[in-house]
């Protein structure tokens, strides 16, 4: 199976690699604890809390060099998306740039870990629904669950978080996987269903007309496809170590599926950008869950992750002792750090640019509302969503549309708006925020990491025999999201 998982459970850093991986996690806090103003702060109070203070003035100097907009928007977009560095910067700015660079997880590298036996074409009856993200991670991911089912006997998945059922209609119909998809949400289910059904009418109906192409006599075999029983069932259910061993033994009953000889001696559980808690949940599954043999798993959304006890006593971040016993926590604004993704700066340019002038705005609101007393210099009203199109067409209209929102229509004039505006350009602080905010996401990877290597050594912690890989699966700009995490404990041995 060294086809399918790289050969290192966790692959770090060139020149880290002396490190364990506790000393590593231990390193990536150190970094996160170092830059602590630039983690923990919010950009709406920008230009209220005089944020541009904290960078180095020399720092300051060499990114506020003139040249014209779109040059210096290049410059910043190539310092987030590749760690570019002009060779006239300090160089104490360039060491920040490499620190970035060189500390956080290995990013996917078609070289060291590669994907070529993971490339399929998928049923163009599957792909309904799914946008072409979300085919490469499908296609991906479930080449890897394919193999790696086939190599240790585990052909039983359990999809949790399975959503509109892309990647169990994938496992499923295109596969020959056995597939329990289930999701808490009975509309997700619903969906789920749907989708299948519609799938699986089109693909049997391929498949009939295939037979009476090629077979002199095809009766037999098409009333034999017609009755062909489905190798995926949805279920509407909240999975918890108490409950997960009654579902899967009702599903290891052979009679709910048909054409199947014997059941697999376990299950795998999957999941493909397992929401928040989820991720961990499916962690905590795979460890305590004797039914479940294998792990293969992609979280994201880590602003919604908990790092309160539950009501069982555990924690979703962090899970490692490591962590817990130092009272670790990233709090909301580090989580939603983590989220962010520098590496497609650069190829979405555009909508990079839009989201530089929307935050723009809401700073120079902040500070207009806290020079008037309309709000305070510690907390930030919050505006909300609106609308990208109208509410954004000029300052002076985003600052009515917030206000309305407020109950505090009237209060900034559109004269008040256009002058603070003007002023604030004039001062270069479009710029001066556009660069803290670069510098301030070149950490984003190094939280991620903090994450992702906090649960792999809580599994290595709690199975110490198990083979637990953890790697970039997908290309980060298609998906930034990309690190899978695979398992097999002790005795899942490949069959052959």
């Amino acid at each position: 199976m060294s086809q399918f998982l790289p050969p290192t459970e966790l692959p770090l850093p060139s020149h880290l690699e002396h490190l364990s991986p506790t000393e590593y996690l231990s390193h990536l806090v150190e970094i996160a604890d170092k830059y602590n103003e630039f983690t923990s702060l919010h950009i709406v109070h920008f230009l209220s809390r005089n944020f541009w203070d904290m960078i180095d003035p020399e720092w300051q100097q060499a990114l506020m060099e003139p040249e014209s907009e779109d040059e210096f928007i290049d410059d910043m977009l190539n310092l987030a998306s590749r760690y570019e560095c002009k060779s006239s910067w300090p160089e104490s700015l360039k060491a920040y740039v490499e620190e970035m660079k060189t500390t956080q997880l290995p990013s996917f590298d078609p070289e060291q870990f590669n994907t070529d036996h993971l490339s399929c074409t998928i049923d163009r009856h599957l792909l309904s629904g799914m946008s072409e993200k979300k085919a490469h991670e499908v296609e991906t991911l479930s080449m890897l669950i394919k193999h790696v089912a086939e190599a240790t006997d585990m052909t039983s998945i359990i999809d949790l978080g399975a959503g509109q059922g892309y990647l169990s209609r994938m496992l499923a119909l295109q596969h020959g996987l056995h597939v329990l998809g289930v999701d808490a949400d009975e509309i997700q289910t619903c969906g789920a269903k749907f989708f299948q059904g519609k799938a699986e009418k089109s693909i049997k109906g391929k498949k009939i007309r295939a037979l009476v192409a090629t077979e002199e006599d095809p009766t037999e075999a098409i009333a034999k496809e017609k009755e062909r029983q489905s190798h995926l069932n949805h279920v509407t259910q909240m999975i918890t170590l108490e409950n997960i061993p009654t579902l899967l033994a009702d599903w290891t009953d052979t009679s709910r599926w048909n054409y199947r000889e014997v059941p697999a001696k376990s299950w795998m559980i999957c999941g493909l950008h397992t929401c928040g808690d989820l991720a961990p949940t499916i962690i905590r599954l795979f460890q305590g869950s004797p039914e479940i043999g294998g792990m293969i798993s992609v979280g994201c959304c880590y602003h919604w992750l908990t790092e309160e006890k539950d009501a069982q006593g555990t924690y979703h971040f962090p899970m490692s002792t490591t962590l817990i016993d130092r009272g670790y926590k990233l709090g909301p604004t580090l989580r939603m750090l983590a989220c962010q993704a520098p590496g497609r700066w650069e190829t979405q340019r555009e909508a990079t640019v839009k989201s530089f002038k929307h935050n723009f705005y809401r700073t120079m609101l902040q500070k207009i509302m806290v020079d008037k007393g309309l709000a305070t210099i510690k907390v930030a009203p919050v505006v909300g969503r609106m609308n990208h199109k109208r509410d954004f067409a000029s300052f002076p209209v985003y600052v009515k549309a917030a206000l309305r929102r407020f109950d505090l229509s009237g209060t900034i004039t559109d004269e008040e708006a256009i002058e603070f505006e003007a002023k604030a350009r004039q001062d270069g602080q479009y710029r001066k925020m556009i660069i803290l905010w670069t510098l301030r996401i070149m950490l984003s990877p190094i939280i991620e990491s903090i994450i992702l290597v906090d649960r792999w050594v809580y599994l290595k912690d709690t199975l110490p025999n198990a083979k637990i890989c953890m790697w970039p699966l997908f290309d980060k700009v298609a998906s930034p999201r990309n690190v899978v995490i695979a398992a097999l404990k002790e005795g899942t041995n490949p069959i052959h």
